[in-house]
């Protein structure tokens, strides 16, 4: 007689098996894949900024919705430009942010509203699991890049609904852009829909090949630029009574990546690049795209982008030197410029590709005048990088370049 669970209970059993295993094999693994998943993927929760929500009303449609995929919920964020055309929309951005970056972040929302009004398209773009409102841990790079396949096949699901309702024209395709470590993210999430009559192209901004690749070739071996923040302001007091054990598991983690990288830092680049490669293997969490590049150059669906004296990313570790040697034609090299001033031709050139309020000159100004973080080249805002364009006449910014190489006329 053959007995059969209900698929709720045999789910259920199965993920806690999972569950189970995973954490085992992390006491087997000496703890690394809690530490590295801490500094890859997890970002504190936090609610969305009302007050840009509403600032940008007028202009778009910011929707926060959770989203059931591979058994988890996941936060998305969908960012639609107010439809003042007569048509539609010609596609949608899927959006990869870098490590710990959630999509409830102020300036990951404004680079995302950005995005949406400069390249007239609507942008969407998840939580990973542990980060932010997301809910779910990684234990390896297996679910993450299970999560990334579903994300893509969720996001031409989304295509194509929209499509059928009319929001977007019958011809729009989905294009796909990551930055930093979110280009890796970014490229994980094509990999299985490169042949995909909807899919269009993949473009990715100051991306490494690997985990292990960014942080063995770090720019002159200067750890100081990937060192994790405190967990607790220095002005705030710590005492016996305020300390709970999810803090001390916290701070050991950020104590230890912070004095390996001190301690590696002295050491040669190649010694650091077998070291790491062997540690995120050794804890699962080894991710390797050039196998995934190698196989988008072959169809022409990726585009590179690369910027001058990045903070953290080398050229050894860099996506866009790796596709110059197979496509060169498909890399733009960019350079940060915080005191670029805007010729006539630049401002025309620029509003011209702009949906409101980028059409005028006080909100124009105010999107150029957005400051920098602490690393100006690596996490400039992509209104602050430039390159010539093919005419010399006016400098591009990075989203005339994407706008440039969706519309295919780069």
């Amino acid at each position: 007689m053959r007995i059969s669970l209900p698929t709720d209970i045999s789910t259920g059993i199965y993920r806690y098996l999972s569950l189970s295993l995973n954490r085992l094999q992390m006491l087997f693994r000496l703890g690394l894949p809690w530490i590295v998943e801490e500094m890859l993927l997890s970002a504190p929760k936090r609610a969305p900024n009302q007050s840009l929500i509403a600032s940008w009303s007028a202009y778009c449609d910011i929707d926060y919705q959770s989203v059931e995929l591979a058994g988890v919920s996941l936060t998305i964020c969908q960012i639609v430009p107010n439809e003042s055309r007569e048509c539609s929309f010609s596609g949608m951005l899927l959006f990869y942010q870098g490590a710990g970056i959630s999509v409830e972040k102020s300036s990951c929302l404004q680079n995302m509203i950005d995005m949406a009004l400069r390249c007239k398209m609507p942008v969407v773009a998840f939580n990973q699991r542990h980060v932010g409102s997301s809910s779910g841990y990684h234990y390896s790079s297996a679910t993450l890049r299970s999560d990334l396949v579903e994300q893509g096949r969720y996001a031409l699901h989304l295509l194509g609904r929209w499509r059928r309702a009319g929001r977007l024209s019958s011809n729009a395709k989905l294009h796909v852009y990551g930055l930093c470590q979110g280009g890796v993210l970014a490229l994980c999430s094509v990999s299985q829909m490169m042949d995909h009559p909807d899919f269009a192209r993949v473009i990715v901004t100051r991306t490494p090949l690997s985990f292990s690749d960014m942080v063995a070739y770090v720019p002159n071996g200067d750890y100081r630029v990937l060192m994790p923040t405190s967990y607790r302001s220095s002005a705030q007091r710590v005492t016996l009574s305020t300390v709970r054990l999810p803090d001390v598991g916290h701070q050991f983690k950020r104590g230890f990546v912070h004095g390996m990288a001190r301690f590696l830092g002295f050491f040669p680049a190649h010694i650091r690049a077998l070291f790491f490669r062997s540690l995120f293997q050794f804890s699962r969490w080894h991710i390797d795209c050039r196998r995934i590049v190698n196989s988008l150059a072959e169809r022409d669906k990726i585009y590179a982008i690369s910027v001058d004296h990045d903070e953290f990313v080398s050229q050894k570790s860099d996506v866009a030197d790796f596709l110059h040697e197979r496509q060169p034609a498909r890399v733009y090299r960019m350079r940060a410029d915080m005191d670029f001033s805007l010729t006539k031709d630049d401002r025309e050139q620029r509003q011209q590709s702009s949906c409101a309020p980028f059409n005028c000159t006080v909100g124009f100004d105010a999107h150029q005048d957005r400051r920098l973080s602490p690393h100006p080249y690596h996490q400039a805002w992509s209104q602050h990088m430039l390159t010539l364009c093919p005419e010399g006449r006016y400098q591009w910014d990075e989203y005339q370049v994407v706008n440039g190489i969706i519309a295919s006329t780069l």
